[in-house]
């Protein structure tokens, strides 16, 4: 997600990368959220890319699920169990 967010958000060089990651018991999973102020994710352009599937491969091995925003920048969620 960070390579991703590095190599194709900012195309200007100048951008913010915001990273965090959540224990949330009731759940007993943890979220990561990976999101940045750059030019905004274009999910179907970007699903054919390497980097993507990567990343839903990842996530699906650690039987998680993957939520995709765009607002201001992207915002990828990933929530996965403990």
């Amino acid at each position: 997600l960070l390579t991703n967010a590095y190599m194709h958000a900012f195309p200007d060089g100048v951008g913010k990368i915001k990273i965090s990651l959540e224990h949330i018991p009731h759940r007993k999973t943890s979220q990561l959220i990976v999101s940045d102020n750059g030019i905004g994710f274009d999910e179907f352009k970007q699903s054919k890319r390497t980097g993507i599937k990567l990343i839903r491969m990842l996530v699906e091995q650690l039987e998680g699920k993957i939520e995709i925003s765009v607002d201001s920048g992207s915002n990828f969620a990933v929530e996965f169990p403990l």
